[in-house]
């Protein structure tokens, strides 16, 4: 059958005969389509395919399809393996994690300072040492030993 080129006016008569008869459901998910927010999910030419239309998908399915189809193409995997991948990984994501933390998720992040904190030890600098000079915020915004101090010493006098 001889692929028919659509013209750009063509397209929302065409996805909303075909979400019709997908009974405005995405395929994919299985979930009710909102005909304000779906796509016609098409093969690509930039990406080698020849721009033929497939199904209507809800936006969140089509933008993951593409994510899919856009890596498993440019990392050369082939088909055989992406469809071992796709059919392991919902089993995969129910399996769960061990107790060992990953070196990049350390709990030994610094602390931030935040302005509301820096503001309450103001008020409370000013008044224990009104004419001491203030302190200012650090650059960094990252929480130092002596302001973890002092923000104690201001919420101890609540």
């Amino acid at each position: 059958m001889e692929p028919i080129r659509l013209k750009q006016k063509d397209i929302k008569p065409l996805r909303e005969k075909m979400l019709k008869d997908q009974n405005y459901i995405c395929p994919l998910c299985n979930r009710t389509i909102n005909i304000d927010r779906c796509a016609l999910d098409h093969a690509h030419c930039r990406q080698g395919g020849d721009g033929c239309v497939r199904m209507v998908l809800c936006f969140f399915c089509n933008t993951l399809l593409s994510k899919i189809e856009n890596n498993y193409k440019r990392n050369l995997v082939p088909y055989d393996i992406l469809n071992t991948f796709l059919v392991n990984t919902f089993p995969y994501l129910d399996k769960k994690y061990t107790n060992l933390i990953h070196p990049t998720e350390s709990k030994s992040k610094k602390k931030k300072l935040g302005k509301r904190k820096f503001n309450k030890v103001i008020k409370h600098w000013k008044k224990i040492h009104p004419k001491a000079k203030k302190p200012i915020y650090p650059k960094s915004g990252n929480m130092t030993k002596q302001w973890e101090i002092w923000i104690k010493e201001t919420e101890d006098l609540k």
